[in-house]
Order: structure tokens, then sequence, then C-alpha cells
């Protein structure tokens, strides 16, 4: 059987933290829903955080 290690520095990327975190500022700061021009991340588990939130 394989072994799979993932190294200590994996994550997101610059980019994609910083759209995730200006997608929560401003449901944060909205009265109501906030949307976006399709998703801001290829990443199923984010979306759906995000839509969670009324993203």
């Amino acid at each position: 059987m394989a072994e799979v290690r993932v190294a200590s520095g994996v994550g997101f990327c610059f980019g994609v933290e910083r759209a995730v975190r200006m997608a929560k500022e401003a449901a944060e700061r909205a009265k109501g829903k906030v949307y976006s021009y399709g998703q801001l991340v290829h990443n199923r588990l984010v979306v759906e955080h995000l839509r969670g939130l009324g993203i």
C-alpha cells in the first residue's frame, strides 16, 4: 500500500485566503445575503461553508 505524506506547509494560497476572508467580512457587514459571480474557490467544502454563512 502506498504511503501518503502531506507537507507541513500545505494550505490555501494567499489569493484564496484573501477571497474567503473578504467574503466573510462582507457577510458580517451585510444586512442580507452576499453574492459572488460564480464560486470564489474550487473547493466544495469551502463553498458549502460559505453558503452556510449566507454567501
